[in-house]
């Protein structure tokens, strides 16, 4: 008996010095992002909260916790003006970000992938991020919202956005993207909304997006796109009703 009590006392040990040490790697990787999104010192207040002297995270400007995870970052409309770290990639509990409406330039970051298991929602729209759509994102199967338009983007739509089968709405509106529209997309059958306008589209519209029966808006206006509508697109009855 005193020896099962003696085992439950060492795994609880165990268990909250690993806790302890999630939550200290969490505060680390927050100041981190910090330090990448506060680029100004005029502008330090914007996230004032985040401060090494409050350890208590789970109260700090934007964070959302499930117990002493982190689980959400909402950091829309805040006036940040620099970059987002690829530590973010670090919180593997993470289901939603959204640093929509900011000022923040650079890269998407590919560490995203990392978040494959618990990303649902993905908000990066409306600022003034460069570069290509990283294809590491088509790694992020439970993602059910993309929306990365209104950026200083190029390149193509990745292919490996095919995998996203999860996907409920993918928004790549205003990023001056080129290339073709992918047939992967017509993998998407639980796509609901599709916005790619205002961009440098070219080529055919797939017909395999008449496997996307789920679209109820689909939107690639003010593109180089040619040719004549897939028969196909016929099956989106919720797009274009009779």
């Amino acid at each position: 008996m005193q020896q099962n009590s003696l085992l439950l006392a060492l795994f609880l040990l165990c268990f909250s010095i690993r806790s302890g040490s999630g939550q200290s790697d969490d505060l680390r990787t927050l100041l981190e992002l910090k330090n990448s999104f506060v680029t100004n010192p005029k502008d330090e207040t914007i996230l004032r909260t985040w401060n090494a002297d409050d350890p208590n995270f789970c109260n700090w400007t934007g964070v959302t916790c499930g117990g002493s995870v982190i689980i959400g970052l909402n950091l829309s409309s805040l006036g940040l003006t620099g970059s987002i770290s690829p530590s973010i990639g670090r919180f593997n509990n993470l289901t939603h970000i959204d640093l929509s409406s900011n000022r923040l330039v650079g890269p998407i970051p590919t560490t995203l992938s990392n978040l494959s298991a618990s990303l649902e929602t993905l908000h990066l729209f409306s600022n003034r991020l460069s570069g290509e759509i990283p294809s590491q994102l088509g790694s992020l199967v439970n993602l059910k919202s993309l929306k990365l338009g209104d950026n200083e983007l190029n390149g193509s739509i990745p292919e490996t956005f095919g995998n996203l089968v999860s996907l409920r709405m993918l928004a790549l509106a205003s990023c001056r993207l080129t290339g073709t529209i992918p047939s992967q997309l017509g993998r998407l059958v639980q796509l609901q909304a599709l916005i790619l306008q205002d961009n440098e589209l070219e080529g055919l519209i797939p017909p395999d997006i008449g496997n996307c029966t789920s679209l109820v808006l689909i939107t690639a206006a003010v593109n180089r796109l040619n040719g004549s509508l897939p028969a196909e697109l016929s099956r989106l009855i919720s797009c274009f009703p009779n």
